[in-house]
């Protein structure tokens, strides 16, 4: 997603500049951990934080909160950008114990090397992870809000953490060979519906005092929009990017495509999953492109999306108009319009 700076006239910010503003807010907070991290003489704790948080990423979460803050018609003060910055912090947890879990050794061409060694490497990672989840807590109780609506928030905050926790398990439990359809879309949920699109959305219209119709309003639509986002992200399987196969990930577009291929086609997808991208991956794109399982979820995607934008465009009638234009384009942008 790459959307223009804030139009003029327009008070909501686009996310060029919500996320430059963000990285403000994350430095000058970080600033001051560094002090103190230093003072102990453990101040490498922070190398992989800041190499992760530098190292790009869309700061989708963060912008759908400040998104639905400004719907309830929450103004730009500085509060809701530390909460946004809570949440990549929170991200950044997830991301590296996600590459522990993974054996990975770069994320966003960045090396997740600090200490030369790999049990210390990995171990580094884990504790870096550890400390980016206490720096999220952090943040967020220190975002300036009240502690009676933090307190409200709390919940919504819980429900993001717990779930993406129990679809990252579930991912690891149905890795390495076809995952039913159900399961998939299931683990899709948890790991993108609630914690990327619902979540946020819904915090943060509970942070600007939003009634009850409006956080629903949100939730629905952040159900849709992770939905339509998951298959279409799933769909670049067959544009190149294998790792689902490989790694054999519970992918929708795989699961579905396993269900109509036959034994042959099964077996030939099966003999991907743990191999290099060789000629069995080749092979086995060609029988997912040829199931008719891409050609289903492209449909439901475009369905999706545009369930996403007359949801998003009904909102004008309860929610913050500037901030409705704004999830119009993240609407276009999950449409792939």
């Amino acid at each position: 997603m790459n959307q223009a700076d804030a139009r003029e006239g327009s008070s909501v910010l686009g996310l060029d500049a919500f996320a430059k503003r963000l990285s403000q807010t994350l430095g000058d907070f970080l600033d001051e951990v560094r002090l103190e991290l230093e003072s102990d003489g453990a101040g490498a704790l922070l190398t992989l934080i800041d190499r992760l948080l530098s190292s790009g990423g869309g700061r989708t979460r963060p912008y759908l909160c400040y998104l639905g803050y400004r719907m309830a018609r929450g103004s730009d003060d500085e509060s809701i950008f530390r909460v946004g910055g809570a949440l990549e912090l929170f991200h950044t947890f997830a991301l590296l114990h996600d590459d522990v879990i993974d054996e990975a050794e770069t994320r966003r061409g960045a090396p997740l090397s600090t200490l030369g060694n790999e049990a210390g490497d990995r171990a580094a990672m884990i504790l870096s992870g550890d400390y980016a989840y206490a720096l999220s807590d952090r943040l967020f109780w220190a975002s300036g809000f009240p502690a009676d609506v933090l307190f409200t928030a709390v919940p919504i905050l819980s429900e993001m953490r717990t779930r993406t926790a129990a679809g990252q398990f579930l991912d690891i439990v149905h890795s390495g060979a076809i995952a039913e359809p159900q399961i998939a879309r299931s683990i899709a949920k948890l790991k993108t519906s609630s914690y990327t699109f619902e979540g946020p959305l819904a915090l943060g219209a509970t942070l600007a005092g939003a009634d009850a119709e409006l956080v629903e309003k949100l939730r629905a639509l952040g159900r849709l929009a992770g939905e339509a986002f998951q298959l279409r992200d799933d769909l670049q399987l067959v544009k190149g990017e294998v790792d689902d196969l490989i790694l054999g990930r519970p992918s929708t577009l795989i699961a579905e495509a396993g269900q109509v291929v036959g034994s042959k086609g099964r077996s030939e997808i099966a003999a991907a999953i743990g191999a290099p991208a060789n000629g069995a991956v080749t092979g086995a794109i060609e029988v997912i492109a040829g199931s008719g399982a891409v050609e289903a979820l492209e449909s439901e995607v475009k369905e999706l999306a545009a369930r996403v934008r007359e949801s998003t465009r009904r909102l004008t009638a309860v929610a913050d108009p500037a901030a409705v234009s704004r999830l119009e384009q993240v609407a276009s942008w999950i449409g792939g319009s």
